[in-house]
């Protein structure tokens, strides 16, 4: 089974969140989304679009009065706030995006065909009905997937909604709060497209309403090559509406409602779905509701036209479990917070059977004073001063680089040689100045072929520079850093200890430079003096000391030592200042950039560790509650021997630390994985962060690899015998449920509580039996115990209540779990408790200020005529909507007077033609209509007997008058304004005529009965246009 996913929202937030999603809240496994599988409709120039109706004539047919959203964009930071509760608005974010939403699911749903290599995609479609994106949004994505998807066979769609939970802390703001009316809009909507409309016409077999095609390549989806024929035909394949309370009144938490939706996803798609055909026909049709023989509600004057779908569905589950996934993950919780703690502090106790969640008692300043060390990491004595090579280039010099002191050692006898071979005079010896000036140019010119400040100057100017001696030093150190990690020898900790005593060295060191250099400036400054004072002696030698050549080489020898010392000393002065710059941007390199990238290595084992520990402690927990019959995961195993056991597998420090090489082996290889696919140019412990730390690979790898080293482990200490992965459910329950009377009555108690979410109002049953119901038992097959399995099922099929139908389901997917699904079927929404609590918070939101401005938040668009309610109005209810199509029907006309001759009482007749075109009468009560009338009635209608006159009044009289009312607007002529002030005028005139005929009472409650009603029927004049 090929599946893709793909979440759609209008809150930035909410989407970035997406991309850490885990299970559990945030300490389960990683199902996080890909960019594919996120689509964002955060653009919201909604104010832009108000203003310029003739480049967006889309967003003008559906907005509404464009004056309430001046008040709206006051309210809110309209670009920040996503739907806002306003499902206009949800539907506003969405139509920019409408056109490209469908590019990305053809391209999805193509990508899906190609791999299975079948023309045919379930669409599953999820939505909260109680904010203003999803709840806005729904209707028009399901319309464009069956406007482009038109085979229903291939392409079924299946939608899921959650209602608005009660008491919701996002209801704000009492009874003005969108939060349930939402929810009522969104199924009257939902409802009314569904309704086939009866009428003939193109639209025939259509929805009642269809949304408007945000894409704007129609109106409202017709077919334009077949005559306006609606694109949207067998529309929906089912509807589950979920609450957050069951039958049973158990609340589930909301955050909770979409673990179960996702179970049963699943358990239909990979179980329900897979299984004979043939054999669980009546299961399939009732969740696909194919073959329903259930008719939608239909009006009580004619059947024909069709008010209230049936297409709805709930369901129920109960899962008995082995839990394996959460045992699964509770070992590798355990191993990899092992692995984490050596990667961190590396610190096992003598005596103990775990790595310790502190530092180890080490230290390093002994170790980073070793010359030996600080050769290994390029920053030794004769290294800082460039005695040494530090860079390649320099390492592979062609005259390999000496100490200073070794170098001019070296270089003396050429020089003096040079000077003692020059040609002289023996009354003008110059030799003597010869020899410094050799020395002078060695310094000068060719000390490693620049002279020693040049050199050393150059040198300087390349310490500015990148890739030269700091990162040279940096990558050493750090690429030997790293190489102590990988190979488990220092943790994080023992790194950062390193660090900070070696930074604490090189501070000692540089802090030195100073006295040093004062020394050798105060040794140049006496053998200066001294080389002055030969000077003047080799002036001075007379004819004998210039005879006796003895006594001038003793001179010129020891000249040449003192020039050797002055010389060596001046270079070791710049090689001093180098060290000394050196070491200070070493100092800052290691200490800004170095330590800042192990402390967030290290906070990112910090990080690891908690969430670990988080799912350690909330997974197998010793004192949670087992075997409630209420709880819908009843969970079916030993936690304490579990945590137990998995002690065990840890008790072997080489063990442990082989598993915590894996995990630095694979992060290493994801890393270096990451940037090579981003480019990235980062090195070690740098690299690490930025491709691994930050991207959550170090959580992922150690729940991967130490899930892998966990089952291994699990799988060798145990065998076959004494699994506590991989145990068949009927097995289990077969070692605890010997006594078959046991049995029986716990299979009648799993029954008995596998109730819907969803509570159902008895009394519209009308004395039926309610919705239909079938139960899925989705039951592991098990060789071993093949006879208690037998026994199992029947009792699974003997336990059902009155009308359920039971399906045992064979299967061998889960081998760990027996669940039980029920499905209930085939209703109108009235049946369910929750939309009548919703239809009532949806008239107080309406009643709250102006009811036009809390329909254009609450609706997807302006309905004229209203929608079909989803309720049947209560007793009195038609009675109470007559009045105002009472008053409309006289004013327009529609009615005549007569006598009935069997009872001598007066009647308004309404004369329609039926479908053959046959005159059908239908009888109003005269007393009402004669309130309207002037001059003033003789006789005064008891305020008792109007209301035993309006409470008598029928569904099917309230339907008939309204339609021919409906009809009569509807004419060419009422579209004149004059036409309809003529009628407004009218309505005043018998408003006037009440009073009157209530002897002018204004305090009578028939008078304020027709007030009102008169105050509806000028509105619905009005709204014409």
């Amino acid at each position: 089974v090929q599946i893709k996913s793909l979440y759609v929202d209008s809150s930035r937030a909410d989407l970035a969140g997406s991309e850490s999603w885990r299970t559990q809240g945030d300490i389960g496994a990683d199902i996080s989304l890909d960019e594919e599988s996120r689509f964002s409709i955060t653009t919201n120039n909604l104010a832009q679009r108000l203003n310029d109706p003739e480049h967006n004539p889309i967003t003008h047919r559906y907005i509404g009065n464009p004056a309430y959203w001046g008040d709206i964009f006051s309210s809110m930071n309209i670009s920040e706030t996503a739907g806002g509760q306003m499902r206009r608005l949800g539907v506003a974010l969405f139509e920019p995006r409408a056109a490209s939403f469908m590019e990305h699911v053809t391209r999805m749903t193509k990508s899906l065909e190609e791999k299975s290599n079948q023309a045919q995609v379930a669409f599953h479609v999820f939505a909260g009905l109680a904010g203003g994106t999803g709840s806005g949004s729904f209707l028009h994505v399901i319309a464009q997937l069956r406007a482009l998807y038109r085979e229903s066979q291939q392409y079924p769609i299946y939608l899921y909604l959650l209602l608005p939970e009660p008491n919701s802390p996002w209801a704000r703001n009492g009874a003005a709060t969108n939060y349930y009316a939402n929810g009522y809009a969104a199924l009257e909507g939902l409802n009314a497209y569904l309704v086939s409309d009866s009428k003939e016409g193109a639209n025939k077999g259509g929805p009642l309403f269809a949304p408007i095609d945000l894409t704007g390549k129609t109106q409202r989806f017709e077919n334009r090559a077949r005559g306006g024929e609606t694109l949207l035909k067998d529309r929906l394949q089912g509807c589950f509406l979920v609450s957050s309370i069951n039958e049973q009144n158990r609340a589930l938490p909301v955050q909770e409602i979409p673990e179960l939706i996702a179970q049963l996803v699943y358990q239909r798609i990979f179980l329900i779905d897979r299984s004979m055909p043939d054999k669980h026909r009546a299961l399939r049709d009732a969740i696909s509701l194919e073959n329903l023989a259930t008719p939608d509600e239909s009006k009580k004057s004619n059947p024909n036209v069709k008010l209230r779908s049936v297409r709805f569905q709930s369901f129920g589950m109960k899962r008995v479990v082995i839990p394996e996934e959460e045992i699964r993950e509770h070992f590798s919780a355990q191993f990899a917070r092992q692995a984490a703690l050596q990667m961190r502090y590396n610190n096992w106790p003598e005596i103990g059977t775990e790595f310790l969640s502190e530092k180890r008692k080490v230290g390093f300043k002994e170790f980073v004073q070793k010359e030996d060390n600080r050769q290994l990491w390029k920053i030794s004595t004769a290294q800082v001063k460039l005695e040494a090579g530090i860079l390649d280039d320099e390492i592979k010099a062609k005259r390999a680089w000496k100490s200073v002191q070794q170098d001019w050692e070296d270089v003396v006898v050429h020089l003096k040689q040079a000077a003692w071979e020059y040609p002289h005079e023996s009354k003008k010896d110059v030799r003597l100045d010869i020899l410094q000036d050799e020395f002078q140019r060695r310094y000068a010119e060719t000390f490693r072929g620049l002279g020693v400040e040049n050199f050393y100057n150059t040198k300087l100017e390349d310490l500015g520079k990148p890739d030269r001696h700091i990162a040279e030093v940096r990558d050493t150190l750090e690429q030997w850093m790293l190489q102590e990690w990988e190979e488990g020898r220092l943790s994080a900790s023992d790194l950062e200890v390193l660090l900070d005593d070696l930074l604490e060295d090189l501070e000692s060191r540089l802090r030195n430079i100073p006295v040093t250099r004062d020394k050798l400036a105060e040794g140049e400054a006496l053998t200066t003096e001294k080389i002055a004072a030969n000077r003047d002696l080799w002036g001075q030698t007379g004819f004998f000391g210039r005879t006796f050549t003895s006594k001038r080489e003793n001179v010129f020898e020891e000249q040449s030592e003192l020039l050797r010392g002055l010389y060596e000393r001046r270079t070791l002065q710049m090689a001093w200042r180098f060290a000394e710059t050196f070491l200070a941007r070493l100092l800052a390199e290691l200490r800004d950039k170095l330590k800042p990238d192990l402390i967030e290595f290290r906070n990112g084992l910090d990080e690891a560790l908690r969430f670990f520990d988080g799912r350690i402690a909330h997974t197998v927990q010793a004192d949670e509650q087992q075997n409630d019959i209420q709880e819908n995961v009843i969970k079916f195993y030993e936690p304490v021997k579990v945590r137990k056991f998995v002690r065990t597998l840890l008790e072997k420090e080489q063990d442990q630390k082989t598993w915590a090489g894996d995990v630095r082996r694979r992060f290493l290889q994801v890393v270096t994985e990451n940037q090579r696919q981003s480019k990235g140019r980062e090195r070690y412990f740098s690299a690490l962060v930025a491709h691994g730390i930050r991207m959550g690979e170090l959580k992922r790898v150690l729940e991967d690899v130490s899930r892998h080293n966990s089952e291994i482990a699990h799988t060798n200490q145990t065998g076959e015998q004494g699994r506590l992965i991989g145990v068949n459910i009927v097995e289990k329950m077969a070692e605890q449920f010997s006594d078959d009377k046991r049995l029986q009555q716990y299979v009648l108690d799993l029954v008995r509580s596998a109730q819907t979410f969803m509570k159902y109002d008895a009394n519209e049953f009308g004395g039926g039996r309610g919705a239909e119901a079938v139960m899925a038992v989705l039951l592991p097959q098990c060789a071993d115990k093949a006879e208690f399995r037998k026994r199992l099922a029947e009792l699974f099929v003997r336990s059902q209540g009155d009308g359920v139908v039971p399906h045992v389901i064979d299967t061998n997917l889960r081998s760990n779990e027996i669940t039980l699904i029920t499905f209930k079927y085939a209703f109108p929404l009235r049946f369910l408790q929750p939309v009548h609590d919703l239809k009532e918070k949806y008239d107080g939101r309406l009643a709250q200020g102006s009811r036009e401005r809390a329909l254009l938040e609450v609706q997807i668009e302006d309905h004229k005529p209203e929608l079909p309610s989803l309720l049947r109005p209560p007793p009195g209810q038609p009675g109470k909507q007559i009045l105002p199509l009472l008053q409309l029907a006289t004013a327009l006309g529609l009615f005549s007077r007569g006598q009935n001759r069997q009872t001598g009482q007066w009647e308004r007749i309404l004369e329609l033609l039926d479908e053959y075109g046959i005159p059908q009468v239908h009888v109003y009560q005269d007393e009402l209509v004669t309130l309207l009338e002037s001059p003033k009635q003789a006789t005064t209608l008891e305020v008792g007997k109007l209301q035993e006159l309006l409470r008598v009044t029928t569904e099917a009289q309230l339907e008939i008058l309204q339609d021919a009312v409906e009809a009569a607007l509807n004419q060419e002529a009422y579209r004149i304004a004059t036409a309809r002030q003529v009628l407004v005028q009218a309505l005043q005139q018998q408003i006037l005529a009440v009073r009157d005929n209530r002897d002018g009472n204004i305090h009578d409650p028939i008078y304020h009965e027709f007030k009102e009603s008169t105050r509806i029927a000028i509105e619905r004049v009005n709204s014409i246009f």
